[in-house]
């Protein structure tokens, strides 16, 4: 059965030099496309969301024809499309699959957005939306989109009006002038609402995500959309971090990577969700609530730390009118090293970003990516497969992405990768091994060299890597 979505948004208009546009809407399409990822074990969903569809105990997601059809559907959205960077390390490309969800949040209704498949899927890939969706659609209008209906229009008013009262755009405009962005006059920024039935609920997760000037944001019915407008915030602050100029964007990248103290790698990683956690979850959800949350704004612990650390200098930057500047920079290592002193070394802060080189006869870059994705917080990951030419040199010097080298034949590529790397530590160890990963020192960061020789050994070798939960400062292997 089909049900006619509804669509309701509205436009905050503000009189400012920049002409800021809001637009928040419910979005059914990109609803589902959320309820599909989460129902098939996809990275960053929301634990509440899978909370109810366990407790529907329904088996759409277990039949194997509904899992062939959903991967032979994400498989054409794999790919990624980069703009002519000046700052490789600030990348401003995007991925098909980000760009499907945009036209999601752009469109009127599922059945709109639908219309625009052809865009992106050939005919088989369409077709295999269609296969999936004859049998996982009705399951999310039963679960999510038919409960939540009656309080969408109540709960976008009710938001409206804390948006004009506690002075939304004004703090934002603030926001822009710290971060010295760029972000175009005239592009609305938009919101694609993801609303949660939460009756008798026992997680409280949710995942937002940054589409540029687009943001998808799930938030609860029973609670609405107020409580959720700190993390709206905090992802407009992404779409200004990366509307920031070019030569900036320069200055920062060689600030950190050029830096002599570990510690600049460390805090560089996490610079723009730090940022955006002390604007969004603490400096405006204080002007929202009245005071700061003292749970945690963000449940990585080294973005919720330096947030809160970083937030008394944001706002002493705020009240001068001053923007991100060489001394805010420094501050940034100082504070990353008292809160996090070993932070270089620990594992989850060498998987934020990752750049991964692929040579392997038999898997494709889709299987790596998604293992490494469900077992580290990867939130930036690019991949090419197989190796070519010039490839590798990629890991020569200081790299913001941790660059992971995956290969079946080690033998094929040892040559090459001595090159660029000092082998001499484990060259030996790792002769004639079939399933190894090597740990490779840099002045700051890492390099992994993983040989594996299928799915199976590489989810047995992230296990016995996540297990140091530090990482070695000399050449190391783990083995089988």
């Amino acid at each position: 059965m089909y049900h006619v979505s509804l669509f309701v948004s509205f436009l905050l208009f503000s009189s400012f030099s920049w002409g800021l546009e809001i637009d928040l809407r419910h979005s059914e399409a990109v609803s589902y496309l959320h309820f599909l990822d989460t129902g098939f074990g996809e990275p960053f969903t929301s634990g509440s969301v899978r909370e109810i569809i366990e407790k529907s105990k329904s088996r759409v997601f277990q039949e194997k024809s509904t899992i062939n059809s959903f991967n032979n559907f994400k498989s054409y959205v794999q790919e990624g499309y980069n703009f002519r960077d000046e700052s490789p390390n600030r990348s401003e490309g995007f991925y098909a699959e980000d760009a499907l969800k945009s036209i999601a949040v752009n469109s009127k209704s599922l059945v709109d957005f639908e219309s625009h498949l052809s865009i992106f899927l050939p005919y088989r890939g369409i077709e295999s939306y269609f296969e999936l969706k004859r049998k996982a659609y009705p399951l999310f209008s039963k679960l999510i989109w038919n409960p939540s209906l009656p309080s969408q229009e109540g709960a976008l008013k009710k938001a409206k009006e804390t948006i004009k009262k506690t002075e939304f755009v004004h703090w934002l405009e603030k926001a822009k002038r710290f971060y010295r962005s760029e972000y175009p006059e005239g592009l609305p920024f938009k919101v694609g609402l993801i609303p949660i039935p939460d009756i008798n609920l026992k997680s409280k997760h949710t995942s937002g995500l940054n589409l540029r000037d687009i943001q998808v944001v799930p938030y609860f019915t029973e609670i609405g959309i107020k409580d959720d407008l700190g993390v709206v915030f905090h992802e407009f602050c992404h779409a200004l971090y990366e509307g920031q100029p070019s030569s900036l964007k320069i200055d920062i990248d060689n600030f950190y990577l050029k830096h002599s103290d570990p510690h600049a790698l460390f805090a560089y990683r996490y610079l723009n969700e730090s940022l955006a956690t002390a604007l969004g979850n603490g400096l405006y959800d204080k002007v929202l609530n009245g005071s700061l949350n003292e749970k945690s704004w963000y449940n990585v612990n080294y973005v919720d730390q330096l947030a809160r650390a970083y937030l008394p200098l944001i706002e002493r930057y705020l009240k001068m009118g001053k923007g991100l500047d060489k001394k805010f920079m420094e501050s940034t290592i100082q504070f990353a090293k008292e809160k996090f002193p070993n932070g270089p070394f620990e594992i989850d802060s060498n998987f934020i970003a990752a750049r991964i080189l692929i040579d392997h006869e038999s898997i494709g870059s889709r299987v790596f990516k998604k293992a490494l994705k469900q077992s580290f917080r990867i939130q930036s990951i690019n991949a090419t497969s197989p190796i070519e030419k010039g490839d590798l040199d990629e890991l020569k010097g200081v790299q913001y992405k941790t660059g992971i080298v995956i290969t079946s034949n080690a033998k094929k590529v040892e040559a090459q990768l001595s090159k660029v790397l000092d082998l001499s530590m484990i060259k030996n160890e790792i002769e004639n091994k079939e399933n190894f990963w090597a740990v490779i020192p840099r002045k700051s960061g890492y390099v992994f060299w993983i040989n594996v020789k299928g799915a199976n050994e590489l989810s047995s070798l992230i296990e016995k890597i996540k297990a140091l939960h530090t990482l070695p400062k000399d050449p190391t292997v783990l083995f089988l």
